[in-house]
């Protein structure tokens, strides 16, 4: 089921919009020959999703457009992120 944006603790969590800058982790592992590289990315695409009964906000990013993180972990990341990639 997905989770409508209205349906999400606004109280509590940051939703991000589509076009906001945003940094995003290397993924290793990705291909055999070479992982996907970190750094800063504009939001595409913002999607809802219930895991185990709990709605998680979605977004994909122009740097990784194959990959959809939970936003509240990407969150999490940013200051340290920031700190890694820098700009």
């Amino acid at each position: 089921m997905t989770a409508n944006a209205t349906e999400i603790d606004t109280a509590t969590a940051t939703i991000p919009k589509i076009g906001d800058v945003v940094y995003v982790p290397t993924v290793k592992g990705y291909t055999e020959d070479s992982p996907l590289s970190g750094g800063k990315a504009t939001i595409l695409a913002i999607d809802s999703l219930c895991i185990l009964s709990y709605p998680h906000v979605l977004v994909r990013t122009s740097r990784h457009p194959g990959i959809w993180y939970i936003w509240k972990l990407l969150e999490m990341e940013q200051s340290d992120l920031k700190i890694k990639y820098g700009m």
